[in-house]
């Protein structure tokens, strides 16, 4: 989970992505008149024509999200099935849930922290495939914090749990995580090269 900050962001634009607009001009022989009687969109189009014929996605309404989250019976996962069904009934490729979670997070942080703390099971899936930044580790802590104890938490990794604290940034901030996590918790390690639902499973208490 990434909580983003509230700060407005600045725009800015890469040296690449100067280089690449200026090579695409140069290409198709337009002249500075020519590029500003057009839209930005028309530029786009001209100077990038195989990327127009990508799919385009229907942006969620976010404000009408951060308002229904604020009632006590709406999850983030109903409303994302709601835009994925608005989506398809306008013959648009969905969001995926988790660019959602990410864009929502920065609207109400505090509000996506209750929802995940108040649930009876919260399941993390591919946990620590990727390092955990200083915010994540600060989240999960204050995540954990809250449902040691109070809630079951399933951790789904590909990295055994012995390596979990390095991934965690080896930290105090990792060893209070893993105290809210390893001295209570079952193990299932599932191992072999046939497919997932089909492998042996070992549990240890």
């Amino acid at each position: 989970m990434v909580i983003a900050s509230g700060a407005m962001p600045v725009p800015c634009v890469s040296r690449n992505t100067v280089a690449k607009v200026a090579k695409a001009t140069s290409d198709h022989q337009l002249s500075k008149d020519a590029l500003e009687s057009m839209e930005e969109k028309e530029i786009h189009n001209t100077l990038f024509p195989e990327e127009a014929l990508l799919p385009t996605l229907l942006t969620p309404d976010f404000p009408y999200i951060h308002k229904e989250l604020l009632k006590s019976d709406v999850t983030l996962k109903l409303l994302w099935q709601e835009s994925v069904d608005t989506c398809r009934n306008a013959e648009k490729p969905p969001y995926g849930y988790s660019p959602i979670l990410q864009a929502i997070s920065g609207l109400c942080p505090k509000k996506v922290m209750k929802q995940f703390q108040k649930l009876p099971l919260v399941i993390l899936d591919e946990f620590l495939l990727i390092p955990a930044s200083d915010q994540e580790q600060r989240d999960l802590l204050e995540l954990m914090e809250y449902r040691c104890g109070q809630a079951s938490t399933i951790f789904c990794s590909q990295f055994m749990s012995e390596g979990w604290h390095e991934r965690l940034g080896g930290s105090a901030f990792a060893d209070s995580i893993l105290d809210r996590i390893i001295p209570s918790a079952y193990t299932m390690r599932i191992d072999g090269d046939v497919p997932m639902r089909q492998r042996k499973r070992v549990i240890k208490n």
